[in-house]
């Protein structure tokens, strides 16, 4: 019961990463860029670039949803298995996506492998994100410390 937060912060994170990424077709250069490109075929390296930028909106998002979640619920645990509850709806849409359509985990082409890593990032931003935070809350303390102490 002490987690049920984490399964309401999980619900918010996938409207706030869906809603990035609404946006983000919108108003993204990356998007105008390829369209300018000439020749974007399936080997391009441009594909990894959007790798990169997708990655980072769903860090973004993540971050933002998992910052204000512990300014409005602070007495809730935040932890890793917290994190962890909080990644699995996207593990789950992960897999059934991977199942559904025929990705496969060895990419032939630059485009497979921004979707794989896409997939990737996509499994790991709510625990990449609660270690930023995490790191950062320790490399604040440390400071402080430091500070007080002489």
């Amino acid at each position: 019961m002490k987690y049920l937060p984490c399964l309401v912060a999980s619900v918010l994170v996938l409207y706030a990463n869906s809603l990035a990424f609404q946006l983000s077709v919108k108003y993204s250069p990356v998007i105008d860029y390829l369209l300018l490109v000439p020749d974007l075929n399936s080997h391009s390296w441009e594909y990894l670039l959007i790798a990169g930028y997708d990655a980072s909106i769903r860090l973004l998002a993540t971050l933002f949803i998992l910052l204000i979640f512990r300014k409005i619920v602070p007495r809730s645990p935040f932890n890793v298995k917290a994190a962890a509850l909080i990644q699995l709806p996207f593990v789950l849409l992960v897999v059934l996506n991977f199942d559904s359509t025929d990705s496969t985990l060895i990419p032939s082409s630059a485009y497979e492998a921004f979707r794989l890593l896409g997939s990737i990032s996509e499994c790991v931003s709510v625990l990449m994100a609660y270690g930023l935070i995490v790191a950062y809350n320790k490399f604040t303390s440390e400071k402080i410390e430091v500070i007080s102490s002489s």
